[in-house]
């Protein structure tokens, strides 16, 4: 008898799946999330400080991978750039690291050249960017 054959799951998706579980799963359980069908945008995200909703969210757009060298980064496309920028919303870049190491920093436009003639610009991370996804500690000091 022949083995049945069936799709594979391929690697990154399962990747994403593990970063989207582990970033839901280091916010505050009190807040509020929002997996939106956009153009890249992972999660809208509204806080919550002592049981009120604040009425200020921000967009978040999760990127995994396996950090390796001393300066972990990712690329962001001008087009996403001048999305990002355009939005209501603030926007923020979150690398989560298969070694469930996070970094996070605001994607702020005074830190790129959108009239450089390029097609993605380098979002770079320093250590101070490494919180293990503890960012929400800005919102409640």
């Amino acid at each position: 008898m022949r083995e049945k054959e069936y799709s594979l799951r391929h690697p990154n998706s399962v990747l994403e799946t593990v970063s989207e579980n582990y970033f839901r799963s280091r916010l505050p359980p009190a807040w509020l999330t929002d997996k939106p069908v956009d153009f890249g945008i992972d999660f809208i995200v509204t806080p919550v400080i002592n049981d009120q909703v604040l009425g200020l969210s921000f967009s978040v757009q999760l990127k995994a991978q396996r950090v390796s060298g001393n300066q972990p980064r990712v690329r962001h496309k001008k087009s996403t750039l001048n999305y990002f920028f355009t939005r209501t919303y603030p926007a923020m870049v979150i690398l989560y690291d298969v070694n469930k190491q996070t970094y996070w920093k605001w994607i702020l436009p005074n830190d790129f050249d959108l009239n450089k003639p390029v097609i993605s610009q380098p979002v770079s991370f320093t250590k101070t960017h490494w919180q293990n996804c503890r960012f929400w500690l800005v919102w409640e000091s």
